[in-house]
């Protein structure tokens, strides 16, 4: 499998979690300077292609916890992705 496209707004997230695992979406839009809004789209398509984990925050459920998949990982250090993940060049 060839590697997954990723637009240059998305390497500096993947970035940021990559640096800071387990970061919220409000400190991420602090980090990026990208407006909360923007940032849950941009999320989505980013859990959509395998690179992004979101998950509950146990202690203040309204939040959530970002990691990065393998795929998420390897992107984000400009290794690609192959085998288990998912190829989205379609976008």
């Amino acid at each position: 499998m060839g590697e997954i496209h990723i637009w240059p707004g998305w390497y500096a997230l993947l970035r940021i979690i990559h640096d800071n695992p387990g970061i919220n979406q409000t400190e991420l839009s602090a980090a990026s300077g990208r407006d909360k809004s923007t940032l849950t789209a941009s999320l989505r398509e980013l859990g959509k292609a395998d690179l992004v984990l979101r998950e509950r925050d146990e202690m203040n459920r309204r939040n959530f916890r970002l990691a990065l998949t393998a795929c998420g990982r390897g992107a984000a250090g400009r290794a690609g992705c192959q085998g288990q993940c998912a190829q989205r060049q379609d976008r």
